[in-house]
């Protein structure tokens, strides 16, 4: 048999749940557990309490489903103290409200003493895209933990490190600072591409921050034409520092110059131009390749000689050295130095041998040098080379890659997205070479398929457009391909959020389209201290109420009881001023089947049916009577009537005819067999293509004047057309009448003079003389001229 185990959203929860927003979420705060009062209750939409409730259990988890972001889970636990009872409903409460009125298969929950207590998980899964109650679980299986096992294994949230700066081998890196060191980063055995050159044609000293930056930019930072290529340098972080320096090579010219200023100023205030070689320099040189007069060098004292000198050719000149007393011998070792002693006059006078002693942290000495990067040893010393790999290498700790290399992969598939990276590609949509070109940038954050799909963004090269892309981790194509949205696109899915909807709905019979807050009263309750709304009419199931029903002229007030059974709604309309009391009620479910009834007062009013009075009637005015025939009889049989041809009497004999002297006509149907005249002129009236009229009693004949209504010149005028009408161009009659044209117009060799009425050509030639045709054109009708010239276009409409 079918499963009668259920949940669904009563009224009460779907209003709240459509009325809600980011400023007014829904607090789901309690499950509430009955036993149905011995059976289990149909889940209601109207129900706002449990049948019979046994307790309300506070919820310990209301989150959004991590696999479907439309449903919420909430979840809560039936104590050991709480039971003796059957479980046979549920309500999700928000706050006061219960949302969601489920039944469940009678489970007995014990208590403590009956020697089977345990504790009841409850799961409620609500889908509020669709108001559905997806799924609703109880789970006596909990597991439990001890505190310590807890203390010293689970790690808090409040525990996670959210910086890199905390120094802490206890406390875990959070996810987030992970992610970071991993989208920074820069492989230690990878370069970064270059330096992207920043545009800045009025490049000043103070915009150029810490390090080594490249500019295009101008010889004197005045946004002209003399195009440079700048390379900026500075090393340090404030003024202390010294200058800033730039390298500045011309685009426009053979020159290089070097330029400096003080750390924040707004113009280089040295420039000087770098010499090339082959440069004419017109200042002092700090060197030259020949003295322009030769000079005489000569040596006196312990060692005397000379020799002629101009920088040409390298010299050489004999010295002759006093003896200095030292005898001649190699005085050094491999870690030995030696120990000299020199005169006033420089001459070495005595040598002995020094060993040197190591180099420590704590003192200085002999270093061994290292040239790797893996040696792990404070006592030695790194090589300059591997020192240069390093500057080489690094990425500033500060900064980020400029960018990343882009490939060429025409076939990309996802088995060639790298693990663990961030990729870029020009490829094609299909992957096939033919399709549009794209650039894909692929992110594969784990190494194998526990890692969930690889995904790609994918920009169109050839039209408008951008996509994500998907697919398992070990497939060999792209399986899931979905279109990204623009602020101003057309969506055709379910968007997750919009200022307004499409269709208005209604929320308990109130209007409703996202544009504005609406007010939803309780449908259970009777309204009234105020006007509920303005309608046109009241529906028999709208929510009880004051209405103010909209009509010609005026509104009238409806007092609206919406109730329930074989007479599920009454209301009472009043006009202004005492003018009148109505009601009407309503049948099951069918509505209003009967129009408004007046209720008699003492002020009058009127009635339908039969009216029993024992008493006399009296009226200080007319008796009126609205019947086709009015009657009034007696008891007997006999009865008087009137109707709208005359009047007479009626007995057991049958219809009895008045005569003429009597007031009567004399015959039986009341009506004479002949007159003279109308007792009422009446009035004959033509209408159509022509019209007229006149009053006619039969006193005499009369003569109706007619006027013609529709033809061509009838209520039309000439309409000069020539600036707006087209040759070629097909137009309609939609004025309702006739119209007549009157061109004049001429054709040529390439193009000739056609005149076309709904399909039928009344003229085709090539003669380039003009000929002025005329003819009407019938309401509805389609007409087309095509001319090389059109003098002259003229409607009579």
């Amino acid at each position: 048999m079918a499963n009668t185990y259920k949940g669904i959203l009563t009224n009460n929860g779907k209003a709240l749940i459509a009325n809600a927003t980011v400023n007014n979420k829904i607090n789901y705060s309690h499950i509430a557990v009955g036993d149905g009062n011995g059976s289990v209750p149909t889940p209601l939409e109207t129900r706002s309490n449990l049948v019979n409730e046994k307790a309300r259990i506070a919820l310990n988890v209301v989150e959004i489903n991590p696999n479907n972001s439309n449903q919420i889970v909430c979840e809560g636990i039936i104590p050991t103290s709480i039971g003796g009872f059957f479980i046979r409903e549920l309500g999700l409460f928000a706050d006061t409200t219960m949302v969601v009125n489920a039944s469940y298969p009678p489970t007995y929950k014990p208590l403590e003493d009956e020697g089977g207590a345990r504790e009841i998980a409850i799961k409620l899964i609500i889908n509020v895209q669709n108001a559905d109650v997806i799924a609703l679980y109880l789970d006596d299986s909990l597991i439990y933990a001890t505190r310590s096992w807890v203390n010293e294994n689970y790690i808090r949230r409040n525990e996670l490190v959210n910086n890199l700066t905390t120094d802490d081998a206890s406390k875990p890196l959070s996810a987030a600072q992970g992610k970071i060191l991993n989208d920074q980063k820069l492989n230690k055995d990878e370069n970064a591409v270059g330096i992207k050159p920043i545009d800045n044609r009025i490049l000043k000293p103070s915009e150029i921050s810490l390090g080594v930056q490249a500019y295009f930019a101008t010889l004197n930072s005045d946004n002209s034409t003399f195009y440079c290529d700048f390379l900026s340098l500075n090393g340090w972080h404030e003024a202390s520092g010294g200058l800033k320096n730039a390298l500045v090579l011309s685009k426009t010219g053979q020159s290089l110059h070097h330029y400096q200023a003080e750390y924040a100023s707004q113009t280089w205030t040295i420039k000087k131009q770098i010499a090339y070689t082959d440069s004419n320099i017109t200042g002092n040189a700090a060197s030259a390749s020949k003295l322009q007069s030769s000079r005489t060098i000569s040596f006196t004292g312990a060692a005397t000689g000379s020799f002629s000198f101009d920088g040409s050719t390298n010299p050489s000149c004999v010295l002759t050295l006093a003896n200095s007393g030292v005898a001649a011998n190699t005085y050094a070792s491999t870690i030995q130095i030696p120990s000299i002693t020199v005169n006033a006059k420089g001459l070495i006078t005595s040598i002995s041998q020094q060993t040197i002693r190591s180099a420590t942290t704590a003192q200085t000495g002999v270093v061994q040098l290292v040239d790797d990067l893996t040696t792990n040893d404070a006592s030695k010393a790194l090589t300059a080379a591997q020192g240069k790999k390093l500057q080489d290498s690094k990425l500033d700790a500060t900064s980020n890659a400029v960018g990343t290399v882009m490939k060429d992969d025409r076939t990309l598939l996802p088995t060639e997205l790298a693990a663990n990276s961030l990729q870029a590609w020009f490829g094609t949509y299909n992957s096939d070479t033919t399709s549009a070109f794209c650039d894909f940038i692929t992110l594969n954050g784990w190494n194998d398929g526990t890692g969930g799909r690889k995904n790609a963004i994918v920009f169109n090269k050839a039209a408008e457009g951008l996509y994500h892309f998907q697919s398992g981790y070990d497939d060999t194509s792209w399986t899931v391909k979905k279109q990204i949205a623009y602020t101003d696109s057309n969506i055709t899915g379910n968007s997750a959020s919009a200022s307004k909807l499409q269709t208005p709905r209604r929320i308990n019979n109130v209007q409703f389209d996202g544009t504005s807050d609406i007010t939803i009263f309780d449908s259970t309750k009777f309204k009234a201290d105020g006007a509920t709304s303005s309608v046109n009419d009241v529906a028999w199931n709208a929510i009880s109420g004051v209405y103010s029903k909209l009509s010609a002229g005026d509104s009238r007030t409806v007092v609206h009881f919406l109730g329930s059974g074989s007479s599920p709604a009454l209301q009472f309309l009043t006009t202004y001023k005492n003018g009148g009391l109505w009601y009407r009620s309503a049948r099951d479910f069918a509505g209003f089947e009967e129009p408004f009834e007046r209720i008699i007062t003492e002020k009058g009013g009127s009635i339908q049916g039969d009216l029993s009075i024992t008493g006399n009637i009296s009226s200080n005015g007319f008796v009126l009577l609205n019947g086709p025939e009015a009657q009034f009889r007696h008891q007997s049989g006999n009865y008087l009537f009137i109707n709208g041809g005359g009047w007479g009497v009626y007995s057991n004999n049958g219809m009895v005819p008045l005569s003429v002297a009597g007031g009567g006509t004399g015959n039986s149907d009341g009506r004479a067999p002949s007159a003279e005249r109308l007792a009422y002129s009446r009035n004959i009236s033509i209408s159509g293509a022509v019209s007229g009229n006149a009053n006619f009693d039969g006193s005499g004949n009369i003569n109706i004047s007619t006027s013609l209504q529709a033809g061509i010149g009838v209520n039309q005028s000439f309409n000069d057309l020539t600036a707006s009408r087209v040759s070629g161009v097909v137009y309609t009659n939609n004025t309702g009448k006739p119209i007549f044209l009157i061109v004049t117009a001429a054709g040529s060799n390439n193009t000739a003079l056609v005149h076309t009425v709904d399909g039928y050509q009344l003229i085709n030639t090539n003669e380039s003389a003009m000929r002025t045709l005329s003819y009407p054109v019938p309401n509805g009708f389609s007409y087309m001229i095509t001319a090389a010239t059109i003098n002259k276009w003229i409607e009579i409409r």
